[in-house]
């Protein structure tokens, strides 16, 4: 689910994590982006002054708030038949109250519990739930043998 801005804010306008925006003004290397979507997954807290924005192609770019717009409901990606974006939101990886995906948790991770993580938050959503619990316990396995311990 995309969220929307009803709420006024204070001063200019402030992204958060989520939003879809579009890239504007950007200059040199980067203007090859200009009007590219992206959407905001990571907020600069310390100054609030430049979103981590990723794009359709996974590359992403520290923006700031000069360089941004939010995207015109017309442009978001296209959803599925119940709503949902395969690409960037999938629905087996949503249902958190603070709206967090394992991939926000799991790009701090190395490979391995990054993976194992992954089965086990979608396990019971997609596929076959034993399967997917099977394939953390590969991932927690390997590991394991990686880093020393008995498995």
């Amino acid at each position: 689910m995309t969220r929307t801005h009803s709420k006024k804010r204070r001063g200019s306008e402030i992204f958060t994590e989520g939003d879809w925006v579009v890239a504007k003004n950007l200059k040199g290397q980067y203007a090859e982006r200009n009007g590219q979507l992206g959407h905001v997954t990571r907020v600069n807290r310390r100054l609030n002054a430049a979103w981590r924005v990723v794009f359709e192609d996974k590359a992403f770019l520290w923006l700031y708030k000069d360089e941004l717009e939010l995207a015109s409901p017309s442009a978001l990606p296209t959803k599925d038949t119940q709503g949902h974006d395969a690409v960037h939101r999938p629905a087996h990886y949503t249902g958190f109250s603070n709206n967090a995906e394992p991939i926000d948790i799991a790009e701090h991770l190395n490979f391995n519990r990054g993976c194992a993580l992954k089965y086990i938050v979608r396990a019971g959503k997609k596929d076959d739930e034993i399967q997917d619990l099977q394939k953390a316990l590969f991932y927690i396995n390997r590991e394991l043998t990686r880093i020393g311990g008995n498995q």
